[in-house]
């Protein structure tokens, strides 16, 4: 049986080691992909080699039949695609499977938190988190180890080169730790400006969001104008972000694609003056330009797995952030199953929300079964908080809510709120 797939509670690990218990659960798929991807590789590092043979054996030496190594390169390239399709189609399910999991997790974490965390959280900003935050954590956690395992082509391939030529091997590597350095700088760089995106984007989901759900409320004010010179404004924010954050890619990203072509010039250069020596052979300098080609999508990959990594680190802290909210409302050990006949009792109620509003202070109040009570008062004096400490969506700052002579926060949750009926000022309705 696979893990159940979660997210590690312990705050004092990086966001990438609290997410691995997620990509565990799926890590049959993932590893089938991996695996598939590393074959295709091997067999894709051949072609090369096989070039080389055909040129010098079949074509100046003139020693081997030319069809063979002309059937031989067709069936690698064959397998090589079949193998890609299928390390493609289980890492796509892969990383699907990942993002409905954390949509999941979310969402179920969501409805088991209070209404205190609505009054502080804008529902945009939730949306945000639930939505794009996910996608790009899911990019990162299904199709980083997959870019990892492309990279290691780099290393395969070095390891044919210096199998055939160790100098041209040496010359075709020599940019590599150039691109490392320059991929940490690009990281470094990235972060903050990821953070800001996912933020801004947030701002603007709430903007729609709340002009989307009180448009009666825009349209009666006029306040149209208003709301699109808001949304304007959030949204040139946005723009701004992404326009530093092509700005610093602009700057990164070239060089890091460019740099394996430098040594592909390097590869031409020291190598056409071995031929002319006698040093090597034209087949082998195909075969080097081959693989100085072969390096560049993963290094062009590399410089794209740096910006989904920035990216998905500031999402899945704003992701943590819900994650870890606990909840004030917390059920009691063992909870008693409610049968309420209705007595109800405020004793020495006192409660301030959040934001310190005082709603009620040291209210006594006691209703009989079957008795009914009109509470009557200006708004913001306390009458619907306490049909929310009766329900118990809230806790009170002081004194006791009794129902039936016990404590509400005795009682199991569930029993509690299907026995206590609120119908609310303003009623949502749900698509059907």
């Amino acid at each position: 049986m696979p893990p159940a797939p979660r997210i590690d509670p312990d705050v004092t690990k990086s966001w990438l080691r609290r997410a691995l218990p997620l990509v565990r659960a799926h890590q049959r798929l993932l590893l089938t992909s991996l695996t598939l991807s590393l074959v295709g590789l091997l067999v894709q590092v051949q072609i090369p080699d096989a070039l080389r043979r055909g040129i010098d054996d079949a074509i100046v030496a003139r020693t081997t039949d030319l069809d063979t190594y002309v059937w031989l390169v067709a069936g690698l390239a064959i397998a090589q695609g079949l193998l890609n399709f299928a390390a493609r189609k289980f890492l796509l399910r892969t990383a699907y499977e990942i993002e409905y999991d954390l949509r999941t997790t979310i969402y179920a974490h969501l409805v088991r938190l209070p209404y205190g965390f609505y009054d502080r959280v804008q529902s945009g900003e939730l949306m945000s988190r639930a939505s794009s935050d996910i996608r790009a954590v899911q990019m990162y956690l299904a199709f980083g180890p997959s870019i990892l395992v492309q990279c290691a082509i780099a290393f395969i391939a070095f390891g044919l080169m210096l199998s055939i030529s160790p100098l041209l091997a040496v010359v075709a590597m020599a940019t590599m730790p150039i691109i490392a350095v320059l991929g940490v700088w690009m990281r470094k760089a990235i972060f903050p400006v990821s953070w800001l995106i996912q933020a801004r984007l947030a701002r603007v989901t709430t903007i729609v969001d709340e002009n989307t759900q009180g448009v009666r409320v825009v349209k009666a004010f006029a306040a149209e104008p208003r709301q699109v010179n808001a949304l304007a404004a959030a949204a040139d924010k946005v723009r701004w972000a992404y326009r530093r954050d092509a700005l610093i890619r602009s700057r990164w990203a070239p060089t890091l694609e460019s740099l394996p072509r430098l040594g592909l010039a390097l590869v031409l250069l020291i190598g056409g003056w071995m031929v002319i020596d006698g040093q090597t052979t034209v087949g082998t300098i195909v075969a080097f330009n081959s693989y100085v080609l072969m390096l560049q999508p993963p290094f062009r990959m590399l410089g794209m797995m740096i910006m989904l990594g920035q990216r998905a680190a500031a999402s899945a802290q704003r992701i943590y952030e819900i994650l870890d909210t606990e909840s004030e409302i917390v059920e009691a050990q063992h909870p008693v199953e409610a049968r309420l006949r209705g007595d109800v009792e405020f004793d020495g109620v006192r409660f301030a929300y959040a934001d310190g509003t005082l709603a009620l202070d040291d209210l006594d109040l006691r209703i009989a079964p079957g008795e009914t009570v009109a509470l009557v008062g200006r708004t913001g004096s306390g009458k619907s908080t306490m049909g929310r400490l009766l329900a118990r969506y809230y806790d009170t700052t002081a004194g006791a809510v009794r129902i039936d002579g016990r404590d509400v926060r005795d009682y199991a949750l569930a029993d509690l709120r299907t026995q206590v009926g609120i119908v609310p000022e303003e009623p949502f309705l749900f698509s059907a």
